[in-house]
């Protein structure tokens, strides 16, 4: 049954899909050592660009839609920055207090169509600005910032077990519908192609059910109906029943059109396939076999 190839074929390619994506948002991210002005953590292997701009400095590290930075600033430069960025960090769309060092934020905000974390936080006598950009809004490029931040060395000095459970505590306490994680989001395309192909599978079946008719002889639900023209082909479900002196053609349920069934007795693909023409339309009945006894018995005694 061609319908029946339809949903294999839709069922094959979400799995491939499926496992695609599995393949992809699976993959581990490579870190390197990052060693820098008595910093010592692990940053992705990326693109790396040296940063310089007034009091600031750090390093940039890019990959195609996504940019993670790691900045600071010596305090005895600028002593009122500290309060200012922690003010100006507190208008983003979640902020949450960040006990590293001598204290912080953790704040996250939109970004376009994706989404931006930083972290800022003191540490004797230096600001420290760490944030990730990026057009995605999966919780993987977020991981890239807390790894750096779960592996962070200042001065040989190691993130508190407090500050580390704050990361872990705030990934939990952000809502799906700002972050998802990369399985939330298999799950999610997963349940949707499962619904679109129950969907096809109801479309089908819809358009192939047949009518109550006390005067067929016999009716194939779920037979193929396919509408060809020059540029394109459309197949879809019907039912096809023998009635009387005509084999009618059904989708949804309504009467689409008829054909003597005379007119089909010099067809060789009806008599030994159960297909014949109308117009523009290609008809092949399911389980042909079924008609064979009424055909036989009750139109054509030559009928095999």
């Amino acid at each position: 049954m061609r319908w029946k190839l339809v949903v294999y074929i839709l069922i094959i390619v979400g799995v491939i899909t499926e496992g695609f994506l599995f393949w992809l948002l699976g993959r581990p991210i490579k870190y390197v050592t990052f060693r820098a002005d008595g910093i010592i953590s692990q940053v992705p292997a990326w693109e790396v660009h040296r940063y310089k701009k007034g009091n600031w400095e750090g390093y940039i590290f890019k990959k195609r839609g996504c940019t993670f930075r790691v900045l600071w600033e010596k305090l005895s430069m600028s002593e009122r920055d500290f309060p200012g960025l922690i003010s100006s960090l507190r208008k983003e769309k979640y902020v949450f207090s960040f006990p590293i060092y001598e204290g912080g934020v953790y704040a996250l905000s939109s970004w376009g169509k994706g989404r931006k974390v930083t972290a800022v936080f003191k540490k004797e006598d230096r600001i420290f600005w760490v944030d990730i950009f990026s057009h995605s809004t999966l919780k993987r490029r977020k991981k890239i910032l807390d790894h750096f931040l779960l592996h962070l060395s200042v001065d040989g000095e190691s993130i508190s077990p407090e500050a580390a459970g704050k990361i872990r505590e705030i990934d939990r306490k952000i809502p799906v519908s700002f972050m998802q994680s990369p399985q939330l989001l298999l799950y999610g395309i997963g349940g949707f192609y499962l619904l679109f192909v129950l969907f096809a599978i109801f479309i089908f079946k819809n358009y192939g059910k047949c009518p109550s008719l006390p005067d067929a002889l016999i009716c194939s639900p779920m037979s193929t109906l396919n509408y060809r023209t020059m540029l394109s082909s459309k197949y879809n479900t019907c039912c096809i029943c023998l009635r009387q002196e005509y084999v009618s053609v059904y989708s949804r349920g309504k009467l689409k059109f008829e054909v003597p069934l005379r007119e089909l007795l010099n067809d060789k693909n009806f008599l030994k396939k159960g297909e014949f023409s109308y117009g523009n339309y290609r008809v092949k009945i399911a389980n042909f076999h079924s008609w064979t006894p009424y055909l036989s018995s009750h139109y054509f005694p030559e009928f095999p």
